[in-house]
């Protein structure tokens, strides 16, 4: 999983929020589900689990956060409760703060 934070205020932000007229776009998410997660029907099955899991945690983001989540093979086999639960344990080792 990738996660960016909303951009701070630095000149390229400053000048972006200028140029938008201080329009902040809300959260938006990735999806990334290759050949080694399974068939097409398998890729297609977890890519909808990871959607629905996905449109629950974007609301708790801040505004302009973009989030990429890659699928790994074990997520074809694991239940939505299995896999909701490794994507909220990956954003909150994302977001904590670093040493």
């Amino acid at each position: 999983m990738h996660l960016r934070p909303p951009a701070t205020s630095t000149s390229e932000n400053l000048q972006l929020q200028h140029t938008h007229m201080l329009l902040t776009p809300p959260p938006r998410a990735g999806l990334v589900v290759s050949k080694a997660v399974g068939n097409a029907v398998t890729r297609h099955s977890v890519s909808r689990k990871l959607r629905h899991i996905l449109m629950g945690i974007l609301p708790e983001l801040e505004d302009g956060t973009t989030i990429v989540l890659r699928a790994l093979a074990p997520a074809a086999t694991a239940t939505s409760k299995e896999l909701e639960r490794d994507v909220r344990t990956a954003l909150a080792k994302i977001r904590r703060p670093k040493a």
